[in-house]
């Protein structure tokens, strides 16, 4: 997918995910709104908010410990909404994840979400 135009940090890859999603979507908004989870302010990367679907974006560093990752999704799962429905885009260059679809469907089991990873 981004084999001419690699991202070359997770902003850089926000994006290229807001260029992708923008396209003539009304209801978009990048890191807006803010939601609540024990007094804490937690702030989606994308949101289609008419159909309830928040995208959270991984950026993989070559080196990143996959328990890194796994902590990121399972921290954005508790605190979400359970009534929305996540995307986690990761964007894994040097393939950290080894099994995407083992990988996937342990987060996928957790609640309504999907993971996609990117290359």
């Amino acid at each position: 997918m981004f084999a001419v135009n690699r991202p070359i940090n997770e902003n850089d890859f926000n994006d290229k995910v807001q260029g992708l999603l923008q396209a003539d979507a009304e209801d978009y908004r990048r890191e807006f709104p803010a939601t609540q989870f024990a007094l804490a302010r937690v702030v989606p990367d994308h949101e289609f908010q008419n159909y309830q679907v928040l995208i959270e974006a991984k950026y993989i560093r070559k080196g990143t410990a996959l328990s890194k990752v796994t902590d990121q999704i399972a921290a954005d799962i508790v605190k979400y909404p359970a009534s929305s429905y996540i995307v986690f885009a990761i964007y894994d260059p040097d393939r950290v994840i080894r099994n995407d679809a083992s990988f996937a469907g342990d987060v996928e089991s957790r609640r309504k979400c999907k993971v996609l990873a990117l290359r």
